[in-house]
């Protein structure tokens, strides 16, 4: 069971935290528990709890998305040396071609 506060008439109300609203006993206005502060232990809101866990999940996505960005980076990077490699190795042969060509 948790606590919270009705917003329209600041009664104290009682419910258990896996329902999405309730009706006030009081004053009967509907509150959607994903946009109310509930109490819980240690004076930790139910919205805190969400917050916290969508920010776990964008760290974890951040993390991803980072390691992503790493490996790309460096099979872009082994790429662009097998190019130049690549580049490199037909001019000493051009050259190669070329000095024998004249010692001939």
């Amino acid at each position: 069971m948790i606590e919270l506060t009705c917003p329209k008439c600041g009664g104290t109300l009682q419910t258990d935290e896996k329902r999405e609203f309730i009706f006030c006993e009081y004053c009967g206005h509907k509150i959607m528990m994903e946009t109310v502060n509930v109490k819980i232990d240690h004076n930790i809101t139910y919205k805190e709890i969400n917050k916290a866990k969508i920010q776990k999940e964008k760290r974890k996505s951040s993390v991803a998305k980072s390691i992503r960005d790493i490996f790309e980076s460096f099979f872009d990077m082994i790429s662009d040396f097998f190019d130049n490699l690549f580049i490199i190795i037909l001019f000493i042969l051009l050259i190669g071609i070329v000095v024998y060509a004249r010692m001939h």
